[in-house]
């Protein structure tokens, strides 16, 4: 039975497919001045029925549900503001997300993710921003063990205010790396 197709490949439907339920605990803090910002977090899920991709064939896959999985983590994120003219941002992100029966870990979840980014506003109307994503290695999948490369994505961002309004440009993967795609 097939759910839907793009080219060769199928979803396969499951009509057994339960709802995911969710039991989330987060606790953190935040630190403030005049220009800085810094927030911490602990986080962690614990997910009944979690709904997972799995490869039936090399040309199939169902989403099934993985019975109880925890996905636990911390995250930093620091802000600096010089003035209203210049920004700068970093966060650091990790996590562990894992079936808990099996300890295998979940697809595509990387344990570590950053992101930097420094903004500059020239103009009261026009602003700059850059930024470099960094995702570690990940699993592809549970039953293979399969891992995608680490990899860096590079954006540059052009804000102009107009009328009480924000009209953005931007350009992802500025520097043309390989990202969720490689193996």
């Amino acid at each position: 039975q097939v759910g839907s197709e793009i080219g060769a490949f199928k979803l396969l439907a499951n009509p057994d497919l339960k709802v995911e339920r969710d039991k989330v605990f987060q606790a953190g803090f935040v630190f403030q001045n005049h220009f800085l910002r810094w927030y911490n977090q602990y986080f962690r899920n614990d997910v009944l029925n979690r709904a997972t991709y799995t490869m039936v064939s090399a040309t199939s896959s169902k989403v099934i549900n993985s019975p109880r999985v925890f996905i636990q983590g911390v995250m930093s994120d620091v802000q600096f503001f010089q003035d209203e003219y210049f920004s700068a941002r970093g966060v650091l992100t990790y996590l562990r997300a894992y079936e808990v029966s099996s300890g295998l870990e979940m697809s595509y979840k990387p344990r570590f993710q950053a992101r930097t980014s420094v903004g500059i506003k020239p103009f009261s109307f026009l602003g700059f921003t850059l930024s470099e994503e960094y995702f570690s290695s990940r699993k592809t999948a549970f039953q293979f063990g399969e891992e995608l490369k680490p990899f860096f994505q590079t954006e540059l961002r052009a804000d102009i205010s107009l009328l009480n309004q924000v009209l953005f440009f931007k350009v992802s993967n500025l520097l043309n790396r390989a990202g969720l795609e490689n193996v």
